[in-house]
């Protein structure tokens, strides 16, 4: 109506901005606890943007006496921005916590705290390791990381990372180095890419939590080679082994964050952790052995990642995850499982698929799941993006049964997440994109039971939110027919609101139909928010993922214009009001549909886009994936590795082979091939630690815009690929 047009347009910057603080004030749940007493330990990290900081802090709910409702009782605790990891015993009556020191650069190592119900119960040095050289960093990193304890809990299994630069010196100043250290201090050496710039060795340790305090507190476990970068350890059923992820470097490390096709195999290894810390000097010599590979030397175990035991009562599984494909970063995963001896606590057979792809089933799509806490018995509860939306599924280790959990048919059209399992209870969140994640503790013994609910909500931001609607959106291509789906976030109410489509990065990602604050932002100020699930995406089976291949710059572009096209068919869209925005891979469709459709678009906004990927081939972490998306995939199916572990594609993860077709073939399918036609105000967000999508895509573009005379502005923040600034939206939107 005329009248909704005027109070849109009489709104100032001021109410705008309290609006946006209202939804930045909203906390993240990070992690969540269920506690032997019954009560549940939330984890939240929540953004402080007049400090340009963020915080995390613990709060408990205890059951309602009066309704079956979890409340919150007393009041948050705030954590050390010295804690790096926490992580519960198994029975969850002791909490290991990592903490770093206060000046890192007084040569302190990391600490183990260990607390138990009655306070601090004991504290492992880490440099107090027996070993002459400096204590290595803890890692915490979600893919090398690890700090699991073994079932008796008596001891800890942890990664360390560590530079190769350290003690090194140039050949000018010899006599402060060792000797075998001397003119190494500037060799290049590659680490794991965006945001895993300082991580390049890793090492697996044992650390002591049981008995009296001794001289060694934490031991190495040196018997694995060095090139084998160790990841994602876990102990034994029987607690006198590690089974752990390896990944050796071969001819170059590429980008790891976001990346699932990276080679891997699994490995095991026999420790002793008695023997391992006894003053027997032999005993301890002999504590381990050198590790064997569990994995096949085949397609089916390729990238291995986030192996995990499921016991009951009558045998153990041991359970990891492979990628189907060898080329696409995010493709759908394979479960595989292995039988598991316990009493000689060793593996017993061959490993075999428990879960992949069928015609009834579109397969697991997660990039990152849980070691521990996601199993109940026989089952194993993981989540997967399943079309718009993340659904949990329950998978039955023995036969390779999926069912899909629900709450009702109440709950059917929004997205579920797991956050905790401990004996028969499950914490699980529900939301929707105009609906905050609720809460539900469940009984997994007798689902008929009533969930217990809580829920963490503002009322002034639930009032603004109950105000708003969306819609999956069905798409039938122009090019081929084919379809695919968006999700359509829309405020409620008469008269025609402006368009924000904001396409996914990836290009092999996903948005479903949960809840986000920054969208959920435009929604409440007057935007319809479209966010398209264009060809490439994940969670909808490998042939909609892999049809991209060697159509980037051309099919993601019309799928997105195509469902805005659709979108401006609505009775209340304004079609004269739309905004294109994305970052990386959305920031290229971005450039594309800016420069394709130059008066089409009121205002463009990019983050760390990609706008040339015949120059991003060269500086980026991710080359394999640049050839992959605009020329196809080429070069042979896989090879098995000399080392027993499957290689995929064969280029011995080296790169991409380039030449003067490939690299007119990248230019082409470039938004910057198209800039001149670009007339659209633009924003663009750098980040200038970005090795995904180095900052000078961005410029390179900027650049062309200001030489053209088209209104434009960048912001540059020190961060990589992923801009986490807690100001950084405010400033961008």
């Amino acid at each position: 109506s005329y009248e909704m047009f005027l109070f849109l347009l009489m709104r100032t910057a001021e109410d705008f901005s309290r609006v946006y603080r209202e939804f930045a004030d909203i906390p993240s749940v990070k992690g969540a606890t269920i506690l032997p007493s019954g009560m549940i330990e939330m984890e939240y990290s929540q953004g402080l943007l007049t400090e340009e900081k963020r915080e995390t802090f613990l709060r408990n709910f205890a059951l309602s006496a009066d309704a079956p409702v979890y409340e919150s009782i007393g009041f948050p605790a705030i954590c050390s921005s010295q804690i790096k990891m926490r992580k519960y015993s198994p029975s969850r009556k002791s909490l290991a916590v990592v903490r770093k020191p206060e000046n890192e650069n007084s040569g302190v190592s990391d600490v183990i705290e260990i607390w138990n119900q009655d306070g601090l119960a004991k504290v492992i040095h880490c440099k107090n390791c027996g070993e002459k050289e400096k204590a290595e960093e803890i890692c915490v990193n979600y893919f090398f990381g690890g700090l699991q304890w073994s079932p008796d809990e008596n001891f800890l299994v942890f990664t360390t990372q560590r530079n190769p630069k350290e003690g090194t010196t140039p050949f000018y100043d010899a006599g402060r180095g060792e000797k075998q250290k001397i003119g190494k201090q500037f060799h290049y050496e590659e680490s794991w890419g965006n945001s895993m710039e300082d991580l390049y060795y890793t090492s697996l340790w044992i650390a002591k939590v049981s008995g009296d305090d001794c001289s060694v507190q934490v031991r190495k476990v040196d018997s694995i080679p060095e090139e084998l970068h160790v990841a994602q350890p876990l102990w034994t059923p029987g607690g006198k082994g590690i089974v752990f992820v390896g990944q050796k470097r071969y001819e170059r490390r590429l980008g790891h964050i976001y990346c699932t096709n990276r080679s891997a195999a699994l490995y095991h290894i026999s420790v002793d952790p008695v023997a391992l810390f006894s003053n027997d000097v032999h005993c301890a010599d002999d504590s381990h052995q050198m590790p064997c590979l569990l994995t096949d030397n085949c397609q089916e175990d390729f990238a291995v990642r986030y192996p995990c035991f499921v016991e009951d009562a009558h045998e153990s599984f041991l359970l990891y995850y492979t990628s189907t494909s060898t080329f696409s970063h995010s493709s759908c995963a394979n479960l595989r499982k292995v039988s598991w001896n316990t009493s000689i606590d060793h593996p017993n057979g061959k490993p075999t698929t428990l879960a992949a792809e069928t015609k009834e089933h579109i397969g697991i799509y997660n990039r990152v799941t849980p070691q521990t806490n996601n199993r109940y018995k026989d089952k194993l509860i993981v989540e997967s993006c399943c079309k718009s939306r993340v659904v949990l599924l329950m998978i039955d280790v023995r036969n390779g049964d999926i069912k899909q959990f629900s709450l009702g048919n109440e709950f059917s059209s929004g997205s579920y997440r797991l956050h905790d399992i401990f004996h028969s209870r499950a914490l699980i969140s529900y939301s929707t994109p105009c609906n905050m994640p609720q809460f539900f503790l469940i009984d997994l013994v007798d689902n008929s039971s009533s969930p217990l609910q809580w829920a963490i909500k503002s009322l002034e931001t639930q009032k603004s939110l109950s105000k708003l609607s969306y819609s999956i959106l069905r798409t039938s291509s122009t090019i081929d027919g084919e379809e695919f789906e968006s999700v359509l976030l829309s405020p409620c109410g008469e008269g025609k609101y402006p368009l924000l489509a904001y396409p996914h990065g990836g290009p092999h990602s996903w948005t479903g139909a949960e809840f986000v604050n920054l969208f959920a932002y435009f929604a409440t100020i007057g935007y319809h928010v479209l966010l398209p699930n264009y060809r490439g995406s994940m969670g909808y089976g490998e042939d909609f993922l892999e049809s991209l291949f060697g159509k980037c710059g051309s099919m993601d572009v019309q799928d997105v214009m195509d469902v805005i096209n659709q979108a401006c068919t609505l009775e209340t869209v304004d079609e004269e009001r739309l905004v294109i925005g994305g970052g990386s891979h959305g920031g290229f469709i971005t450039g594309h549909l800016l420069s394709k459709f130059p008066n089409r678009f009121k205002a463009g906004i990019m983050r760390n886009p990609v706008t040339n990927l015949a120059s991003m081939i060269s500086g980026s972490d991710i080359p394999d994936a640049i050839q992959l998306v605009a020329c196809g995939a080429v070069g042979p199916n896989g090879f098995a590795g000399d080392d027993g572990v499957w290689q995929g594609v064969g280029r011995k993860e080296a790169g991409v082979w380039l030449d003067e077709d490939k690299i007119l073939t990248l230019y082409r399918a470039s938004p910057i091939a198209f800039v001149e036609n670009v007339v659209t105000p633009t924003i663009i967000i750098l980040g200038s630690k970005d090795r995904r999508v180095p900052n000078y895509q961005g410029l390179e573009f900027y650049y062309n815009l200001k030489s053209r005379g088209v209104p434009c502005q960048i912001l540059s923040y020190d961060d990589p690929h992923a801009i986490t600034k807690v100001h950084f939206t405010y400033d961008a939107w």
